[in-house]
């Protein structure tokens, strides 16, 4: 059985972004259709919102939901936006190439607040342009807490190119087992690839990513001064307990 999807837009004039990717993505009368736009709702919108709900129907697309929302401050806009997308069943795909720019950011940081799975989109306007997919899990992938000794896993393969487990653990001075337990984890991220036992491990492009994000001498100079303040505490509140 497949999964229901939830396809989450704002709209401007023109429905053909929304019908396009409902097309790519092989929409059926299952999925969920969400159309995000601030209230009041413009003539131009919402006779383009009308002609969705008329092709959706003739096409046996999902019915399109309107949720009007009330802007105000970032705060309460987000909020409100959040709310839309708590709501939403299995996969969240997002379409981030119609409407307000305003509303396009909104629906993105609220999906990435939600921690959902999703896709979301940035198509081009001829359609015979590039267009971006963003993939959550890539995008989790990044704004994931890494330890430094993760990070220096990755240094050392960044700065070998392609290097073996063997080598790897000699490097590191670690063993074998501790760095291909390190690696899966690694590898679940989408940060290297694994090729075999000795047949080399190298970075992906997300990899690369996190290593340009984390600075390796930051973080051992954070772990260093969070490791120089539990000491402090230790000793001080040895001092209330001697």
């Amino acid at each position: 059985m497949t999964e229901t999807k939830t396809y989450l837009s704002t709209m401007g004039f023109h429905e053909s972004f929304v019908l396009r990717l409902l097309s790519r993505t092989n929409a059926t009368r299952d999925d969920e259709l969400v159309i995000v736009v601030p209230r009041p709702v413009i003539g131009g919108v919402a006779e383009a919102i009308d002609s969705l709900k008329a092709s959706c129907s003739r096409m046996r697309y999902p019915e399109p939901r309107v949720e009007e929302i009330e802007l105000g401050d970032f705060p309460s806009t987000l909020s409100r936006i959040l709310d839309v997308v708590l709501s939403s069943k299995g996969v969240i795909h997002a379409n981030l190439s119609v409407g307000l720019r305003s509303m396009d950011v909104l629906i993105l940081l609220a999906i990435l607040l939600s921690r959902k799975p999703f896709f979301a989109y940035l198509m081009s306007e001829s359609g015979e342009g590039h267009d971006i997919v963003i993939k959550g899990d890539e995008v989790y992938s990044l704004l994931k807490e890494y330890t430094v000794e993760d990070l220096k896993l990755l240094h050392v393969i960044s700065r070998k190119g392609e290097v073996t487990l063997s080598e790897l653990a000699s490097e590191l001075g670690k063993s074998e087992k501790t760095v291909v337990n390190r690696l899966n984890e690694l590898k679940k991220a989408g940060l290297v690839v694994i090729k075999g036992k000795d047949k080399g491990v190298s970075l992906t492009q997300l990899g690369n990513v996190v290593l340009k994000m984390r600075s390796l001498e930051r973080v051992e100079s954070a772990s260093a001064l969070e490791n120089s303040f539990n000491s402090m505490k230790d000793q001080h509140e040895s001092l209330f307990t001697s």
